[in-house]
């Protein structure tokens, strides 16, 4: 019987990408945003998560050109493995930081902005990339319906792509100490 973590891939960047992503979150330091995490509880009713805003990480829009060429390249990597696969378009990549004392809750991917705009569909492929490790803590876990959990993404300049769909909750337990500075991009 296939287990739900058979269909989490992990692959390799180029050490030129790696080195390109690091540079550009570099620059966009002062770009950073807190996350802002809401609930819908029903139909077009959201309310926020958590108050306590201190314990969130934060994020920023990478460069265009190079989230273009990042998720081409982390797509035809997965096209070889599902040769069947079809995946027409990718939100810009997005950096996820996370300092010290922060993490991400558990959830699954249900990426409502790109029914915004200009560019819609729904999310098919999450991927998400690890640029910098902490010294301590930050695991990305991610846990099966049967209730199995299983640590991804644990090497600088690994990136794991999974079907994004409910069976895949997944969390970015808080950080101890150093900071885990990841990318997030979603295709269709």
């Amino acid at each position: 019987m296939t287990d739900a973590f058979d269909y989490i891939k992990t692959f390799e960047l180029p050490s030129d990408l790696l080195s390109e992503l690091r540079t550009d979150l570099v620059n966009r330091e002062t770009e950073l945003q807190q996350h802002t995490w809401a609930t819908q509880s029903e139909p077009g009713v959201y309310s926020i998560v958590s108050s306590d805003t201190s314990k969130e990480s934060f994020y920023c829009l990478a460069n265009q050109s190079l989230s273009v060429e990042v998720s081409n390249y982390c797509i035809s990597l997965l096209c070889k493995t599902y040769s069947n696969l079809s995946l027409n378009f990718s939100t810009n990549l997005r950096y996820n930081v996370y300092p010290e004392l922060t993490g991400m809750g558990a959830h699954w991917d249900s990426v409502y902005e790109i029914f915004d705009g200009d560019l819609k569909g729904v999310p098919v492929i999450s991927t998400v990339g690890l640029l910098k490790n902490p010294c301590e803590g930050g695991d990305l876990v991610f846990t099966n319906p049967e209730g199995d959990s299983k640590t991804f993404l644990t090497e600088e300049g690994t990136f794991i792509m999974f079907p994004s769909t409910f069976i895949y909750s997944h969390q970015v337990l808080p950080v101890i100490s150093g900071r885990r500075d990841s990318f997030v991009f979603w295709s269709f």
